[in-house]
């Protein structure tokens, strides 16, 4: 994450999630299928073209050309 430029993300987050914390580039943001999931509500959330997303761990984004 450091290697990244994110250089004030230690002052928010413990040093050891970041330490163990991966960056993903993808062309699109996959979104969970909540509303299949019977969460009707986040319809809207799943039809979002996001730039990024994160899971546990995971950081992953969008890479525009």
């Amino acid at each position: 994450m450091a290697s990244l430029g994110f250089i004030r993300l230690p002052d928010y987050y413990d040093t050891g999630l970041l330490a163990s914390s991966m960056v993903v580039f993808v062309p699109r943001v996959p979104m969970p299928p909540l509303s299949a999931m019977g969460l009707d509500r986040f319809r809207n959330f799943e039809q979002m073209n996001a730039g990024g997303i994160t899971y546990l761990n995971e950081v992953t984004l969008a890479r525009w050309s």
